[in-house]
């Protein structure tokens, strides 16, 4: 068993809590001793990869004003040989109107997620599902 092995068997076997220092140990050893608990990626840039519970997703919108025309807005022209009454009517078209409506647009995703007792909060482009991937960084 190598010596940082052998000091974090040593740091947990005195612990009397599981505070953070303790926890952190524990994932470390998984990941020394459990070939794989470490993604490929994290173990090459002494990165513990964890999953974070979330806690709540709120969609961060924004307003969008749309005009749109309701009717019989472009009727055709009567014509040049058409009765002043049908191009009065054509001109005085009341059948025409703008409704202007208002839609939300999702931009983004406020995630707060907890992990080791400790909250965090994050912008994401997607909901997440119950968990989210933390990456942890060991100096």
């Amino acid at each position: 068993m190598s010596e940082p092995v052998q000091v974090l068997f040593r740091l947990l076997r005195g612990a009397q809590a599981p505070g953070p220092a303790v926890r952190v140990a524990r994932l470390l050893l998984l990941g020394a001793l459990l070939p794989g608990a470490l993604s490929a990626a994290a173990a090459q840039t002494d990165a513990l990869v964890v999953h974070a519970r979330v806690v709540e997703v709120v969609p961060v919108t924004r307003s969008e004003r749309v005009a749109e025309a309701v009717g019989d807005c472009a009727p055709a022209h009567p014509g040049a040989g058409a009765g002043l009454d049908r191009l009065l009517a054509w001109d005085l078209r009341s059948e025409c109107r703008t409704r202007v409506t208002t839609r939300e647009i999702v931009e983004a995703y406020r995630v707060r997620y907890r992990w080791n007792d400790h909250e965090f909060t994050q912008l994401m482009d997607s909901p997440p599902g119950d968990r989210v991937p933390v990456r942890l960084v060991v100096h």
